[in-house]
């Protein structure tokens, strides 16, 4: 416990107001804190409690998430305070494990005044125990716990340190002892090594000579030094048929980081359960992919609760984070940013954004109405000044589907584009959007012309040398239709024959894309109504219809999952298992190369076989695209545990440094993160060579692995590299 007796000198006043997270907060007699580091750095408090959100989920969210703070963010406020009459107040707090300065702050006033002040206050114990961590570990990383031991006003005499590293962490310094006079300070550097992945907790004891003991705690993410990958398999299950999954399913997969998930039914080709997991798992968020993985929560919420992934109410929770996240990224003209909204938009993203936000209304989510005016008005004046196109329209049929599900869209307008330019439009998405468009209005006889010149389309591969600024592909286009189809059911359309069309391709693709799996999944909620009802078991419970189940791999360490069709026709089951592969993917390329090159600030190459403690580098990322793409590519460099980035963007910096040397492109997105730099690219033209850089500081002591660089093009994912994964020592200073 601390107690801060501060004089505030001006605050001889009767009403008293703090500042809130959420805003000022007044009212009578109001006291409160500010809390700062022990550099004086601000701590904001709503941070904290957004961090705690954000790192919060299931076991897998801890295995595959970004590390966690090693630092715990606090505030405190005392609620409503008397004041004496002599004009001041008294406040205490109990304090939690904190060692910095902290700023007491107050407002007050009175019917014909207002006044406020702050002061700062050292916070501490009598032994201060400060904790240094390295920001995370990858498995088999080697580091150290620094521990510093400052005796301000304890007892001289023999201290002990004990470390207790929990289960996914291990040390040979499990009990330290050593003498420490009064005003001393001692520091330790204990060994950790990261055994599992997760995040794994640390505890800290120091006992005083007097008996005394105090514990520090932390949490320290481990995490892999590979990717999760996912190998599915279909299998057919005749009447009577058992099928037996045990433990060798994860052959190959580092224990306890993977996970199984299947389907069983008519519709089970689709592999509901792993799409959901892999939208929900994937770690990049423009504007696309933050619509593509809450759109299908608006559909298959409880089948995403059966599995796993969140309770009802934080399910929910997570589509109305993702429409917040999204109106941040609309610009002033209602459009919608990629990734913020001072970056380009285009009328295909804004309308597939705008489809999001009127699909979540109409299920009963909150949309501020101002902005799904502005998000409706962007589509419509961009439609009354739409250009005459040949070949093409496909963000033009997207937005006329939107104006009508909105009932803004013009009937004759409709009606043109589908009699004076149904064979012009450039995808079989965009002629079923035109469909349901028609369909919204009720004309249904133009709606099943449309649909079923979307479904002649289809048959239509991709052309590897077309570029498609709709983020589609023949998968998401026969996705797409589909779910419109199943929505709509025109005439003509063999519903049973699209799916099976749709589970082909997708049986023929490793690599899908936020946009395929996300119509995918809208798709095989559609479709779950026109399932016919088959028959299983699973560890003999009878489940019907189109099943769907997830387990941790733990689940198999003891048991086995035996499932069994107990109907008179046969069925299928779509099996995936998730999980970090023991050995970490070598060096590949198809469609683009990348190569990582560590340089020093002066521009010469650097000899990462010499790294010490604080040296500074340039990471430099050289890219080749050798095949015609989508455009949207995504760079994705881990780092090794012992390194922070200081720098995220060198594209035209020159920061503390001359880099003049360095001539690189400027990316349309940066992301510096705990354990990795990201960066998106965007071109609207082929471009064959292109180039980042971000600046390092080596932090930590230790052995660690620096896995491997990638680039993947985000709409055909088919299309990626990776660089090899590599050893890195870093010795103290």
């Amino acid at each position: 416990m601390a107690v801060a007796a501060v004089d505030l000198g001006i605050l001889n006043l009767t009403h008293f107001a703090v500042p809130d997270p959420d805003g000022w907060y007044f009212g009578q007699r109001q006291l409160g804190v500010e809390f700062r580091d022990l550099y004086g750095q601000l701590i904001d408090p709503t941070q904290g409690i957004l961090g705690a959100v954000r790192s919060g989920g299931d076991e897998a969210a801890s295995r595959l998430g970004a590390p966690p703070a090693t630092s715990v963010l606090v505030a405190l406020h005392s609620g409503v305070v008397e004041v004496g009459p002599d004009g001041t107040a008294t406040v205490t707090f109990d304090m939690p494990d904190f060692s910095g300065t902290v700023r007491l702050m107050a407002m007050a006033w009175t019917d014909t005044a207002v006044g406020h002040a702050s002061a700062d206050v050292v916070v501490h114990d009598p032994v201060v125990t400060t904790l240094s961590p390295p920001r995370f570990l990858r498995l088999d990383d080697t580091s150290r716990l620094l521990v510093e031991v400052n005796n301000v006003s304890g007892p001289a005499g023999t201290y002990k340190v004990s470390l207790d590293t929990g289960d996914g962490l291990s040390t040979d310094a499990k009990e330290t002892s050593f003498d420490l006079a009064a005003g001393a300070r001692n520091a330790l550097n204990l060994s950790l090594t990261g055994t599992a992945i997760g995040d794994q907790h640390l505890k800290v004891t120091v006992t005083q000579p007097d008996g005394v003991s105090t514990v520090k705690e932390l949490t320290l993410g481990v995490r892999a030094a590979a990717p999760p990958q996912t190998v599915s398999q279909l299998i057919p299950i005749d009447p009577g048929q058992t099928i037996v999954l045990d433990k060798s399913r994860f052959d190959g997969l580092i224990a306890h980081t993977s996970e199984l998930s299947f389907a069983v039914g008519p519709i089970a080709r689709l592999d509901v359960p792993n799409l959901l997991d892999h939208l929900d798992r994937y770690p990049y968020g423009c504007a696309e992919q933050v619509s593509s993985r809450a759109l299908p929560l608006l559909y298959l919420n409880d089948v995403a609760a059966s599995l796993g992934l969140g309770t009802d109410d934080a399910l929910h929770q997570r589509v109305q984070d993702a429409i917040a996240d999204l109106l941040t990224h609309q610009t002033s003209t209602g459009g919608f940013g990629l990734w913020g909204p001072f970056d380009s938009s285009d009328l295909w993203l804004d309308s597939y954004v705008t489809d999001f936000l009127l699909r979540a209304k109409g299920k009963g989510f909150t949309i501020p109405d101002q902005a799904m005016q502005n998000a409706l008005d962007n589509l419509g004046n961009q439609v009354s000044s739409a250009a005459d196109f040949d070949n093409g329209g496909e963000d033009l049929a997207y937005a006329l589907y939107d104006l009508a599900r909105g009932s803004r869209a013009a009937i004759g307008d409709l009606r043109y584009y589908l009699e004076a330019k149904l064979d012009n439009f450039g995808s079989p998405l965009a002629k079923a959007q035109l469909g349901a468009a028609l369909a919204l209005y009720g004309d249904r006889s133009r709606a099943a012309t449309a649909f079923n010149a979307a479904i002649d389309e289809l048959k239509t591969p991709d052309d590897p040398k077309r570029w498609r600024t709709d983020y589609g592909s023949q998968l998401r286009d026969t996705a797409g239709v589909l779910a419109l189809a199943a929505e709509f059911t025109p005439a003509g359309i063999d519903l049973s024959a699209l799916a099976q069309q749709l589970a082909k391709l997708r049986d023929g693709k490793r690599w899908t894309s936020t946009q395929e799996d996300s119509w995918t999944l809208v798709a095989a909620a559609s479709l779950q109504k026109q399932a016919t009802t088959g028959s299983v078991t699973t560890d003999g419970k009878p489940l019907t219809g189109t099943v769907y189940q997830r387990y941790q791999q733990e689940h198999f360490d003891t048991a086995a999952v035996t499932i069994v069709n107990n109907g008179n026709t046969p069925t299928e089951l779509k099996l995936s298992v998730t999980g970090i592969p023991v050995k970490p993917p070598k060096a590949s390329s198809n469609g683009f190369t990348i190569s990582r090159t560590y340089y020093l600030p002066d521009g010469t190459e650097a000899d990462m076989t010499n790294v010490h403690q604080n040296d500074r580098y340039v990471v430099v990322l050289s890219m080749t695209a050798k095949d015609l793409g989508s455009g949207q590519y995504v760079v994705d460099d881990p780092l090794p545990a012992g390194f922070e980035i200081e720098n995220p963007d060198l594209s035209a910096s020159r920061g503390v440094a001359d880099l003049s040397w360095l001539t690189v492109d400027t990316p349309t997105h940066v992301e510096s993160r705990t354990d990795q730099y990201v960066a998106a690219f965007r071109y609207v033209e082929d471009t064959e060579n292109f180039s980042t850089a971000y600046m390092v500081r080596a932090v930590s002591p230790g052995k660690f692995v620096l896995p491997g660089a990638t680039i993947e093009d985000m709409y055909r994912p088919e299309l990626r590299g990776n660089s090899d994964e590599i050893k890195l020592n870093v010795a103290d200073e």
